[in-house]
């Protein structure tokens, strides 16, 4: 009877160390993973602190995208106001070419009649004077 219990004491002592043997792996592999954890954490902060700076960069070169398109819609709004006043310039000079045109067409007509005119006359003077 003493001697089952020793066995069993002795079983779960055996038990007992396995157990603790297992805890002390399963703690070491615990640990490796800590440290694989850590070693990963420190790259990930390395990561963000270079994204950190790559996105400052990429907003300056916003703020200077967005200071050369307010100067592009400037020259744009200079051009174009140009542009309109070359456009009026333009079809106030064809205005006067074709009031120009129309005053030559006339004097033109009026010169045809004249000159049909002062033939007639010409053609009569000579016709009574022969």
């Amino acid at each position: 009877m003493i001697e089952e219990k020793l066995d069993r004491m002795e079983d779960m002592m055996s038990t007992l160390v396995k157990m603790v043997g297992n805890v002390n792996n399963e703690q070491k592999s615990i640990r490796k993973e800590i440290e694989s954890m850590k070693s990963d954490i420190e790259v990930m902060k390395t990561d963000i602190d270079t994204m950190k700076t790559d996105i400052q960069v990429m907003k300056s070169d916003i703020e200077v995208m967005k200071t050369d398109i307010n100067g592009l819609k400037l020259d744009l709004g200079k051009l174009n106001e140009k542009s309109d006043e070359r456009h009026r310039e333009i079809l106030e000079k064809l205005q006067e070419l074709r009031m120009d045109q129309d005053f030559i067409w006339e004097k033109g007509v009026k010169n045809e009649r004249d000159i049909a005119l002062l033939k007639r006359q010409v053609e009569a003077w000579q016709s009574s004077n022969i």
